[in-house]
């Protein structure tokens, strides 16, 4: 199961594209962020760019994840994703879906 969110910067906007129900993104979000508690640091200078894409592949035998991103490291992924599980908790009219 796959999920991609585009997170632009200057609009401080979500655009997600995903194969999960919409109602299942935000705790399949979640998931993938308690799994990465503990994961250790990541060292590598952040890329400043407009936009990030970010796509996580969820392989349901074994509830493992795969993530990929243009944002250079791992801790702004995980700070970017976190900032989406508050707007998605808020309703807010910054996230869209396809």
């Amino acid at each position: 199961m796959k999920i991609q969110v585009k997170y632009n910067l200057p609009e401080n906007t979500y655009h997600i594209v995903s194969e999960v129900k919409r109602e299942k993104v935000q705790e399949v979000i979640e998931e993938l962020l308690r799994s990465q508690l503990g994961a250790g640091s990541d060292n590598n200078k952040p890329n400043n760019i407009d936009i990030y894409i970010i796509d996580i592949d969820l392989k349901l035998q074994g509830d493992i994840f795969n993530v990929k991103s243009n944002t250079g490291n791992k801790g702004l992924t995980t700070g970017i994703l976190a900032r989406l599980v508050v707007e998605l908790n808020i309703n807010s009219d910054k996230v869209t879906f396809v």
